[in-house]
């Protein structure tokens, strides 16, 4: 019914071709008669003419003149636009006839589908089919990916405590060429944790990374990932140094150090955290030809697993000094109670200690006492004792007393 519909339709405009060109006006279905070349513009414009009540076959209004002998349009020749009417109105045009329009157009426009640029047509039809066949008869296959990177995610104010595995196993399936192309190592498995408030939660890994799209993950081994959540705080905490003297010569001594900065940040759980007072570095071992003040850069060492410090590294200097001895004379001992000394008494001592302290003692530093605690009347020979100010007791020891003991009397 519709192609003999058009046939019809065909042949009445070759009929009537030589009464459009007398009437000497412009149409669409003018345009349609001059030339089969030009069937798709007439396509788009016939719509318009009945939608917009432009002038049709047999009307003038105000329709642009064509030449009686018109000449062959150009290839990129288009119709020239016909005024607009000022009142524009449907009625013009029948809904019969609209529909009969619209399906000569698709009509027209499948026959032209099929008849024109066929080579081409059949070249992309061919090719889609080629791409097609290539794709869905590629040979499938399994691959097991074994140490694939495994990264959680969580959230800066939140810590994992439990040991969480490094890597995982992922069994796939796709393309055999693609799959047996993938590394291992340029996948990566992810564990979003990041939403979670603290606690003990067993997650298994969903989301993989860096994988075609023709790959299928099959499964992840091992299914669940057990993650402890903790709360993450920080801290100020001193650093002490370790410092260890063992190639020093016996004449050199370390009498004191110094770091900086002296406090660190320590970053963990809050539980193990706020039991910790200091740190302390890495050991520091003092070369033998160390200079009087030797300059190290030393790591400190974390306190457990889980923590982080910040700086990691601070700057210890530490200080040696000479080993000398000094001798100290004409010590006077202290007489206790109901003890007599006998005049002239004094004695001599000798120190051993570094130069530094050394050379701050002198004799009244010095308290020289004896000891009579449960002895009788009369006379006794008793050893001295020698007692050294709070400051130096560390660094300076007595090596030599003389005379080593005393005559006392007591009564």
């Amino acid at each position: 019914m519709p192609r003999s519909w058009l046939s019809r339709r065909r042949r009445a405009s070759s009929l009537s071709l030589s009464e459009e060109r007398s009437s000497d006006t412009w149409t669409p279905l003018a345009c349609e008669r001059r030339s089969s070349k030009h069937c798709c513009l007439v396509a788009v414009h016939w719509p318009l003419a009945f939608a917009l009540g432009w002038p049709r076959a047999g009307e003038s209004r105000e329709a642009k003149p064509i030449s009686q002998n018109p000449s062959p349009p150009p290839k990129a020749w288009s119709p020239p636009r016909a005024p607009y009417p000022e009142n524009i109105r449907m009625s013009d045009t029948s809904w019969g006839e609209k529909v009969k329009l619209i399906i000569w157009i698709f009509l027209d426009g499948l026959e032209r589908f099929f008849t024109q640029n066929k080579l081409l047509k059949l070249l992309s039809l061919a090719l889609a089919f080629l791409i097609w066949f290539t794709v869905s008869t590629q040979e499938q296959g399994d691959r097991l990916l074994q140490d694939v990177p495994l990264r959680v995610l969580h959230s800066p104010t939140t810590i994992i405590t439990n040991v969480v595995p490094k890597a995982v196993n992922v069994r796939v399936r796709g393309p055999l060429a693609v799959v047996n192309d993938l590394d291992p190592e340029g996948i990566e498995v992810i564990v979003d944790v990041s939403e979670l408030d603290p606690g003990n939660y067993v997650i298994g890994p969903e989301e993989v990374h860096h994988i075609p799209s023709t790959v299928e993950v099959r499964q992840i081994d091992p299914p669940y990932i057990p993650i402890n959540l903790e709360r993450k705080i920080v801290r100020d905490l001193p650093v002490s140094p370790q410092i260890v003297a063992g190639q020093l010569p016996s004449d050199r001594v370390i009498i004191g150090s110094t770091v900086e900065p002296s406090t660190v940040q320590l970053a963990g759980p809050e539980s193990k955290v706020n039991r910790i007072e200091h740190l302390v570095t890495e050991r520091i071992v003092i070369p033998e030809n160390a200079a009087s003040q030797h300059t190290f850069l030393v790591n400190v060492v974390p306190p457990g697993q889980h923590m982080t410090i910040t700086p990691a590294r601070v700057k210890v200097t530490v200080t040696i000094d000479e080993v000398v001895e000094k001798r100290l004379d004409h010590l006077t001992p202290k007489r206790p109670p109901r003890v007599r000394i006998p005049s002239g008494t004094s004695l001599s001592v000798t120190l051993r200690g570094p130069r530094t302290f050394l050379d701050k003692i002198g004799p009244d530093d010095i308290i020289v006492s004896v000891n009579v605690a449960g002895l009788s009347r009369g006379e006794h020979e008793v050893t001295p004792s020698i007692a050294l100010p709070d400051e130096f007791r560390d660094w300076v020891q007595v090596i030599a007393i003389e005379p080593p003991s005393l005559t006392v009397r007591v009564r």
